[in-house]
């Protein structure tokens, strides 16, 4: 079983399950996703890791291999690279 260890910004400590880590996540993602409207480069840091969320999934479910997984989630990583100013 997988766990997540959440450090908040008072440097208070929580450690979820896979199930409460994702709820945890999910609220974070809406979060900064709030917090960065209308910031391109900070919304497409954020798109890539639901991307690579999503690939990590297929990896987990044996649907991909980690070859592929890691392929996809360098090409996203580059491409957040590439779009610096």
């Amino acid at each position: 079983m997988y766990k997540f260890l959440v450090i908040f910004d008072d440097n208070t400590q929580d450690i979820y399950t896979a199930e409460e880590g994702t709820k945890v996540y999910n609220k974070l993602v809406l979060h900064l996703k709030q917090e960065t409207s209308g910031n391109p480069q900070q919304e497409n840091l954020i798109s890539s890791a639901d991307e690579i969320l999503k690939y990590k999934r297929l990896l987990d479910e044996g649907i991909i291999t980690q070859e592929e997984f890691n392929k996809k989630k360098e090409e996203l990583l580059n491409n957040n690279q590439n779009q610096k100013p």
